[in-house]
This record gives C-alpha cells, structure tokens and sequence, in this order.
C-alpha cells in the first residue's frame, strides 16, 4: 500500500485557552493507539494518567507515558482517546480510526470518511436489549469463517515459477505465494497459486480467496488488482484488517515482480537447503517501528 499520511488538529479539552496542533499523522492500521512525541505533549500540556509497556520491533520494552484525554479531528469526525508519547511523529493507529469511522483507500494511498457514512460515523455496539440489528462486523467474521472452512490453494507448490514472500515476523505475521504460469492463446496467463501463511484468519481467508482469482490472469492483470479485490467476497475491510489484505497484495507482488515472471530456460531444482517460510519467519528482522500495545500489568 506504500506510507500512508493525512492532516489531522489536536487540542486538550481541558484547556480551552491553547491553540490546537496541526498534525501530517502517520496512518499505520496495524497499530492500535494514537502515537505522539514529546512536543506535542508539552504543546497541549497534556498530563499523563498512567503508563502503557510497548513492544518495538527489535524486541525492546519499555514503559511510556498514556496521556489524555485527547481531541482528535479529522475533516467532519472527532472523538476523545487517550494517547502513548513515544516516537518523533504523530501516528494515527487503529481505535481513533474505528471511533471516528474513517477507512484508508489502499490505491490512492488516502484516509477518508466512511463513504457509507458520510455525515455521521457508525459502528457496533454490544447488544443490551430491544430489537436486533446486524452488526457489520459479525457479517465480516462469518464470512471469514466460512473461507476457512473450505481453503483454497493452501500449501507449498513444488516446481514454481515464482515465489513471493513479505510479512513482519515481529508482528506475527508472514505469508507466501507459490505461482505457476501456462500459455494460452498467445498469453502467458496464471495456471494456478498456492499459499502458506503464518497470520490471522482474515490473511489466510483473503488469500484463499485472492488465489482463486487472479487465476487466468497475466502478470500485468493480477498486479492491477487493488487491495480491496482481492478481499473478494469478504466486502470491505474495517481499518483493524487492512493490513491483513495487504499482507497477501505484497506477496503478490514480490511473486510478479517483472523480474521474478520472466521464463527460464532451464529449470534448476530448489537447493536442499532452501529457507522453508517458518526459517523466515524464525530470522530476527531488523529496521521497522511496529508497536505491540500490552496490558497495563507491569511483569
């Protein structure tokens, strides 16, 4: 999907006489939390309330302090969340994006409103009482299911012809595709993908689905596909899942990559000693700034 930025205001709600801070926020979906840096604490005199452990991605934790409340603006949208201080740019994780019901267009690299919900933003709340309403998220989780129930295209492909595989074993998740191409008409189309993933349900079902459809399709053809595509039948995702999509677009990509499709004139057999993808993802991983937000229990 590439970085992802959009222009947010921060204020303190308890001090009406400070200006608000205009913010080029970071959009990570696979984050949780509002991130800010110190400056924009000591800009909103923000006072902190507790403390939240981290996990970074070289493994490292720590404690930082949770400070709030917090308005957060966005075009017609606000709410009220707490934040973590850490890092040297305002992040924008996942909890103010379903609050404020907002949803990131992967192709145009963009965060914008609900279109289904233009005016107001929705989402589920617990049922306590009275007449039932479907809940979007229950829709999405049954469809989810029924995916898993009957995987397509899942293992390994012996005699490939090309392999992508991306994912961030600090997060726990990794994914693999195996593809193999046919001539027909005068094209060079695909006959058939595999997969492996080591993830959540929502990468492994949108990989089931997604293998299914770039069958028959060139390289060129199965790259234009948007991250919403290959979500297929699942119908959109909410901001907490996207990654999971894009988890499966970047292994598709790192297997059509223009250099990785070009036919071989002889096909050599895969090295005994060939990294298997639970060995990628045993490998530490360096670089990346992926936040893991723990309990507030201390160890």
């Amino acid at each position: 999907m590439g970085i992802v930025h959009a222009k947010i205001k921060l204020d303190n709600p308890k001090r009406a006489d400070l200006k608000f801070v205009e913010a080029n926020a970071l959009v990570d979906t696979g984050s949780l939390f509002l991130c800010l840096p110190e400056e924009v604490r000591l800009q909103l005199q923000l006072e902190a309330t507790s403390e939240k452990e981290v996990t970074t991605a070289d493994g490292k934790r720590c404690l930082c302090p949770y400070v709030g409340p917090i308005r957060v603006q966005f075009e017609n949208r606000e709410c009220y969340v707490g934040a973590v201080i850490l890092g040297d740019e305002v992040l924008l994780g996942a909890v103010p994006m379903e609050d404020m019901d907002l949803v990131v267009i992967p192709s145009l690299r963009r965060l914008v409103v609900n279109p289904l919900h233009p005016n107001f933003a929705a989402g589920p709340v617990k049922q306590i009482g009275g007449p039932k309403f479907g809940n979007p998220n229950d829709d999405l989780q049954r469809r989810i299911q029924a995916a898993l129930a009957n995987p397509q295209n899942m293992g390994e492909m012996a005699g490939a012809d090309s392999i992508g595989t991306v994912g961030n074993a600090d997060c726990g998740e990794m994914l693999r595709l195996w593809v193999k191409f046919k001539e027909q008409n005068g094209r060079r189309v695909i006959d058939r993908a595999t997969f492996q993933s080591f993830g959540c349900e929502t990468a492994i079902a949108v990989a089931s689905l997604a293998t299914e459809l770039i069958r028959g399709k060139t390289a060129e053809e199965a790259l234009a596909l948007k991250t919403e595509d290959l979500a297929g039948e699942l119908g959109p995702l909410p901001p907490m899942k996207i990654h999971c999509a894009q988890l499966v677009e970047g292994a598709l990509r790192s297997a059509l990559e223009p250099s990785a499709v070009e036919p071989k004139k002889e096909n050599s057999p895969a090295p005994a000693n060939a990294p298997t993808l639970l060995d990628s993802f045993s490998k530490p991983k360096e670089g990346g700034v992926k936040l893991t937000f723990l309990d507030d229990e201390k160890n």
